[in-house]
């Protein structure tokens, strides 16, 4: 996106907007209905510039029954962390085009390879797939977030 803009009688031709790629993919994520984390589970209430991005994927809320079952309160269970994304990071070979996804969970193996699929034609990147844990686990709470 390029703005021109006139301030008294020096004109700036040319302003280059660009996103970092972690606020793209972020949002990218949010529209498929992914919740953003840290690397490591942790939720992030907010879009930032970094060299990563988690993904958690929502659970649905479990019926719990008070009072001789005449209440039920929906009880939001903690979201599954699914993996990290990596724009940049030496020890995964992560950089420019060529993202590395930390899987976790054998089990979400073919979501990802999807959302993959479907990032790899958005951006324009190549992604590989790295299984780092057998089972997913869940998100971690951050004490200051509330979300």
């Amino acid at each position: 996106m390029y703005l021109k803009e006139q301030t008294m009688n020096t004109a700036i031709s040319h302003v280059d907007l660009q996103e970092h790629v972690s606020i793209k993919v972020g949002k990218f994520l949010i529209k498929k209905g992914f919740d953003l984390s840290s690397n490591d589970g942790f939720a992030e209430p907010s879009l930032k510039v970094t060299e990563s991005i988690g993904i958690l994927q929502k659970v649905a809320p479990i019926p719990r029954t008070y009072f001789f079952g005449l209440i039920t309160i929906m009880k939001q269970p903690r979201r599954r962390f699914l993996g990290t994304i990596w724009f940049k990071d030496a020890e995964n070979s992560a950089a420019g085009t060529n993202w590395i996804i930390s899987l976790r969970g054998r089990e979400n193996l073919d979501l990802i390879k999807q959302l993959a699929g479907e990032m790899t034609s958005a951006f324009n990147v190549q992604i590989r797939i790295r299984l780092i844990s057998e089972h997913s686990r869940s998100e971690y709470f951050n004490p200051g977030y509330i979300g």
